[in-house]
């Protein structure tokens, strides 16, 4: 049986993960509205490999967000792209 104690922490770790997948979905929006003329493709590619070699999303996080999706991501791939994170049925398992 699963202590309550657990489970509180499991879904903590979820709430975060729809967190930062919030955060990068309201980032990727904000390109949409961006003038052609505007794009600082520079910021935009910092921004990208800020969140991609952030401390807080080590391999052994990744993991854990492969356990409690059922989703495989394979981070170490040459070929991983943000599109494979927002492929990810993530909402499926966000709390409210």
């Amino acid at each position: 049986m699963v202590s309550y104690g657990y489970l509180r922490k499991e879904l903590d770790l979820l709430q975060k993960l729809c967190g930062l997948y919030d955060a990068v979905m309201r980032k990727i929006k904000g390109y949409f509205g961006i003038l052609w003329i505007d794009v600082d493709i520079e910021r935009i590619n910092a921004e990208l490999l800020e969140f991609q070699n952030s401390k807080s999303m080590m391999r052994r996080h990744w993991d854990r967000i492969t356990d409690l999706t059922a989703h495989q991501f394979e981070v170490e791939s040459n070929t991983f792209t943000l599109q494979n994170i927002l492929k990810a049925p993530l909402l499926k398992y966000k709390t409210i």
